[in-house]
């Protein structure tokens, strides 16, 4: 099929695709309405959502919020920020249509832009300086893909970029992401400081943002490239050539004949990884080459037992699906092994975990040459290929507990939160539900785990000066409120250094990894899981795993202009949810409680308020119950996805509510809960000793003077 004839299909089957790029929204005058990819519109009761252009053709898509205007190739080219030519395959691809091979000098939809040569800097490498390193000094061959990708060769540019690589700011990134200069090289790694991916054959030169970029090459006529900029705009940061559709990267490999175990993974920077880590792997640059990566090998078997390794994440778990299925039609030797553990892909892990992800790789290799000698290779994978998957999984610390680090907490829990779960924390006002919270979410920033705080009431001010008060007591026992911080007017020169020293460990220890009410967001629903969504994508573009969420709290959301609250609450709940089963993260809500619950003191799974059945969606549940005992809160586990709740025995902390912390209360010998539900007698919460139970326990207090 042409071009112009694949671009009329598409257009055809735009209905389809833009249902399976956005979702359904309603019904406008008659017309279909979606939900805008590009701004949101549509997504609430207001908005009409993109529809049908009245002014144009019958392809034409028209969204009034943001302005945009045009057909489906151009609308997924904004939203992927894809050139012409990759949104066109993909989109081929996607209904099932294959594009005749792609002459540059017919592309009279595109135009034609001539590579200029580049002259390479002084570089401290020199290609005598490699010793035993993959295909040296052969550049990248031609992948799969070349079909579609024209006639380019980039062989002499790829030669200048890889003399750059060790240029400090090249360097400085790839040690970020746990690669060496040495591998790097190895596998044609190159560095272009102003990289511009529309100057290419072929390529049409409206996307022009030229950064400095990592250059990755999948063939002499196709690479990609990624910004090392932070400031690069999301949808430029990792882009393909214009003219070329993502190659399969290191496929030589597949057919090298020393080489008798292959990983497959999802990205470059996963094969890198695990070159690092001693072993030989290819990188499918896109989920969207599965089909492609069978295709290759229908050509030729390798020779090799592939480790199929993906993200863990939707996307990859499909890919793996489609791999698996071709493999096993072809009869290819292929093992399944989770080397991740907890982490999100294979670079992810040997950045947090070097030596265990090292250690996971080689147990895969070992794994995998004992099924090629027993001769099971393809047969584990056809009815145990879950089970297989399940025990390779639990194997490594995929659901390794984060720790809150408060101790009697995390002793409760069995070790503190785990990804993936939404933890729903109820009480009555005055409680503590906020400081608990932020004393979490700052423990984990603590230990360099990025984390975003929404508090849907308070100013990032005041929730900073409670910081101030926590971090004063901790580190000097000085009991300071969160007013005296904010009214700076009145300091004496010793509350002055003292929030200053607590100011200058918040900047060093905290601020780095924690974020309070970001952008100013507001109490929108859908701008909160916007941020939330924007915020994930950055930081795994980055490398980085998702940030942890804390929203305080859910019954201050907001929805559309006719939504009720109830629907709003279950949007939230269900948003949060997706969040951390999507981005392998942790978030944590606040949730008010009813008045009855309130007014009885009881720990129960449906105390929430207008929380209908939401309680159900949650993983954990945490309920905190005021003590008989002044300044003592007791913790009920009222719901555990994986543990009975415990209605009657509670982890009693100290809340120290002028300094928004809590403390242990280790020394209380013979503690009972008090008044869980009114009936007990004030007789059995005497004072052991002294005039209060936590005598041993409370630091001798700082007096602000």
């Amino acid at each position: 099929m042409t071009r112009d004839e694949a671009k009329e299909a598409i257009c055809r089957e735009y209905e389809r695709i833009l249902q399976g790029m956005t979702g359904k929204a309603k019904r406008i005058k008659g017309a279909q309405s979606y939900i805008c990819p590009l701004c949101g519109n549509g997504s609430g009761s207001d908005g009409d959502g993109i529809i049908r252009n009245p002014k144009s053709d019958s392809y034409g898509l028209k969204c009034f919020k943001c302005g945009f205007s045009g057909d489906i190739i151009r609308l997924y080219r904004e939203h992927m920020g894809a050139d012409y030519n990759t949104a066109l395959s993909l989109l081929a691809q996607e209904i099932g249509i294959e594009i005749d091979p792609y002459k540059p000098d017919a592309a009279a939809d595109q135009g034609s832009r001539e590579q200029k040569a580049v002259q390479a800097p002084q570089s401290d490498y020199r290609p005598a300086d490699d010793k035993n390193t993959m295909q040296t000094e052969k550049a990248p061959e031609n992948g799969a893909q070349e079909r579609t990708e024209g006639k380019a060769d980039y062989t002499e540019y790829y030669r200048v970029c890889r003399e750059r690589i060790n240029s400090p700011e090249a360097a400085s990134y790839l040690s970020a992401r746990g690669i060496s200069i040495k591998t790097a090289v190895a596998y044609w790694i190159g560095f272009d400081p102003a990289a511009d991916m529309a100057k290419a054959p072929g390529g049409q030169g409206e996307i022009k943002f030229p950064c400095p970029r990592i250059i990755i090459p999948t063939s002499k006529s196709h690479y990609a490239g990624r910004s090392i900029d932070p400031n690069t705009p999301v949808q430029y940061q990792k882009m393909n050539v214009a003219g070329g559709s993502p190659g399969i990267f290191n496929r030589q490999a597949l057919y090298a004949q020393k080489v008798q175990e292959v990983f497959i993974t999802e990205g470059a920077f996963d094969a890198l990884s695990i070159a690092e880590a001693g072993a030989a792997a290819v990188a499918l640059n896109s989920t969207s080459n599965a089909d492609a990566f069978i295709k290759q090998l229908e050509k030729e078997k390798p020779a090799a037992t592939l480790i199929i390794c993906l993200d863990n994440d939707e996307g990859g778990n499909i890919a793996t699906k489609t791999i698996i299925e071709g493999l096993q039609r072809l009869d290819i030797p292929h093992i399944t092994a989770d080397i991740c553990g907890q982490y999100k892909d294979p670079n992810e892990a040997l950045t947090k975990d070097r030596e265990g992800f090292i250690k996971s790789v080689k147990a895969a290799v070992v794994q995998a040459a004992a099924r090629m000698q027993s001769g099971e290779e393809t047969k584990a994978q056809e009815p145990a290929d879950d089970i297989d998957i399940f025990l390779q999984s639990i194997q490594g610390d995929k659901y390794k507990p984060y720790p809150t680090g408060i101790k009697d907490i995390d002793n409760r829990l069995g070790g503190g939160l785990i990804k993936q779960w939404l933890i729903l924390i109820g009480a009555e006002p005055g409680a503590g539900k906020t400081a608990f919270a932020c004393q979490i979410m700052e423990n984990y920033a603590r230990q360099g785990q990025e984390c975003i705080y929404y508090n849907l009431e308070m100013s990032k001010e005041q929730l900073l000066a409670r910081s101030m008060c926590r971090i004063a007591y901790q580190s000097e026992k000085a009991e300071l409120n969160a007013l005296q911080v904010l009214r700076g007017y009145q300091h004496t020169e010793r509350e002055r250094d003292i929030i200053n020293r607590a100011a200058i460990t918040y900047k060093k220890e905290i601020s780095p990894a924690l974020i309070y009410n970001p952008d100013n967001i507001g109490t929108n629903i859908d701008a909160i899981l916007k941020s939330m969504e924007d915020k994930a994508e950055a930081a795994e573009k980055a490398g980085k795993p998702a940030p942890f969420i804390c929203l305080d709290y859910l019954q201050l959301v907001t929805g559309g202009e006719r939504e009720d609250v109830i629907s709003t609450l279950k949007r939230a709940v269900f948003g949060m949810k997706k969040y951390a089963l999507k981005h392998n993260s942790i978030v944590v809500c606040i949730m008010a409680q009813s008045r009855a619950a309130n007014s009885s003191g009881k720990a129960t799974i449906s105390a929430g308020r207008d929380t209908s059945n939401l309680e159900y969606t949650c993983d954990l549940q945490i309920q905190m119950i005021k003590n008989k005992i002044p300044g003592v809160i007791d913790f009920f586990i009222t719901k555990s996805r994986f543990a009975a709740p415990d209605l009657e025995n509670a982890t009693p902390l100290l809340f120290k509510g002028a300094q928004s912390l809590f403390l242990l209360m280790e020394k209380m010998a013979g503690y009972k809960s008090a008044s869980l539900y009114g009936n007990n007698s004030d007789d059995e919460f005497k004072p052991l000793k002294g005039n209060s139970p936590f005598d041993e326990d409370l630091p001798k207090p700082t007096k602000i003077v």
